[in-house]
């Protein structure tokens, strides 16, 4: 391939990019508002957290069942409905009056998030030369890793005048994303999976073990990221230094899991990630106690970011022909990860 037809390729895949930024950061940025929207809506700063809960679970169970229910639409169309439902959620989220409808609106926005990733994934895959899909879906799929590194933070930025800024921000980031894709994305139909196509591979227990280590993984490995400014009593310009750090470090841990991946092996970065997870995740309350929150976290989000890499390698070796559907799961499994993670944390 060419220069410019690789520069022309590159542009087509941006907007598709933006968009999973945009998820990504709707997922996450919800961690560093805990306080404001718990003083806002009356509620606990715990129960606050369920929004996060609220999303994940939502995601988890509609991006194979919605996937399913839409499976005759065109990948394109699929991506523009899923990201306007995903802006009306928000727009829901910045107008809340009470905690119960924040927590519906957060519903509204996962159903439309939950086709995001799978969409941008495949319209990917559909549109790009075998030879380039590897870095075509690492710069697509990039837009969520790099959501915590820039997007939290500047979403903190915002939301230190007001919670609901950063909510109304993401509104027009969604949009801008949703009127790029309608004006750039080609059309692409693919064949049609049915709801138990994509849960079959679940027979497997490949499958389903590296699905399990996965939830689990993400469950504890999360944690300390969504109740950062809980346990670590960080504020202001700590909080955003500390869960920028975090964002920062998992983008260096996700280029390096490439990096050990290609030249150990998939599972020898799974071990690495798990072995670097272990003892940090047992220093971390001492850390942070100890007014360490930054470099806690930063530590944290480097082995964090090691994580998903090698687990999609993985699971898409175990069968190359059904990689769209184990990519599905695996992304349903790390939602459920992030369920976890602020579910018990209580």
């Amino acid at each position: 391939m060419n220069t410019t037809s690789t520069s022309k390729s590159v542009k087509l895949l941006i907007p598709l990019t933006m968009a999973t930024f945009v998820v990504g950061t709707d997922t996450f940025i919800i961690a560093g508002l805990l306080k404001s929207i718990s003083s806002d809506l009356h509620v606990p700063t715990t129960s606050a957290a369920q929004l996060v809960t609220v999303f994940s679970i939502v995601f988890a169970i509609c991006a194979p069942v919605l996937g399913a229910l839409t499976a005759n639409w065109r990948r394109d169309t699929a991506l523009t409905f899923g990201l306007s439902l995903f802006t009306v959620g928000n727009i829901l989220t910045a107008l809340s009056p009470t905690f119960a409808i924040a927590l519906f609106s957060r519903v509204v926005a996962a159903a439309g998030a939950s086709f995001v990733t799978p969409c941008a994934s495949a319209i990917t895959i559909a549109t790009t030369p075998k030879e380039r899909q590897g870095r075509a879906l690492a710069l697509v799929m990039g837009g969520l890793t790099t959501a915590t590194a820039i997007g939290v933070p500047l979403g903190l930025v915002i939301g230190a005048l007001n919670w609901r800024y950063t909510m109304w921000s993401l509104v027009v980031l969604g949009s801008v994303a949703l009127i790029w894709i309608r004006a750039k994305v080609q059309p692409v139909q693919l064949p049609a999976a049915t709801l138990m196509d994509r849960l079959r591979p679940l027979s497997d227990m490949r499958v389903l073990a590296i699905v399990a280590t996965t939830i689990l993984v993400v469950g504890a490995s999360m944690q300390p990221f969504t109740y950062a400014q809980v346990v670590s009593k960080a504020t202001g310009t700590l909080l955003i230094v500390s869960l920028g750090l975090f964002g920062v470090c998992n983008l260096i841990g996700n280029f390096s899991a490439g990096k050990i991946s290609d030249a150990r092996g998939p599972l020898v970065c799974v071990f690495v990630c798990i072995l670097g997870l272990i003892p940090t995740l047992a220093l971390e309350p001492l850390g942070f106690a100890a007014g360490l929150a930054p470099l806690m976290l930063a530590i944290n989000g480097f082995f964090v970011g090691m994580f998903t890499v090698p687990q999609q390698a993985r699971i898409v070796k175990l069968d190359p022909n059904s990689a769209p559907l184990l990519l599905g799961l695996l992304s349903s499994a790390v939602y459920v990860g992030f369920a976890v993670a602020s579910s018990t944390g209580k």
